[in-house]
């Protein structure tokens, strides 16, 4: 099993974005935390953080669920970066940050 940078398989890293994708208001998302820093354990949760001005509370509790139900032990901590009013984490999320899914629906394409 080939694991990536972050310490899980590549599979597993394909349905992470398999779910982000199927909500299109999911501008763009990023892992952080000690799975992007390098740091991780075996058991580390894989942090996700989500950008998109139109995302809903709604939006992100079923995006956590819909993580939960993958086939993997790892648990997920899903945050909405236009919500977080902490600004250690956003800094933290803006300096360690790794993106890993792009919403290319909206993206104009250039003939």
């Amino acid at each position: 099993m080939f694991m990536d940078r972050f310490g899980i398989d590549n599979r597993l890293l394909q349905d992470i974005v398999a779910v982000l994708s199927g909500n299109e208001r999911v501008e763009h998302a990023s892992v952080y935390g000690s799975r992007a820093r390098g740091d991780y354990r075996r058991s580390s949760d894989i942090d996700i953080c989500l950008y998109g001005d139109n995302l809903t509370a709604r939006d992100v509790n079923l995006l956590q669920d819909a993580l939960e139900q993958l086939r993997t032990a790892l648990r997920f901590d899903v945050v909405h970066y236009q919500r977080l009013s902490n600004p250690s984490l956003k800094k933290a999320i803006d300096r360690e940050g790794v993106q890993i899914y792009v919403n290319q629906s909206g993206l104009r394409k250039v003939p």
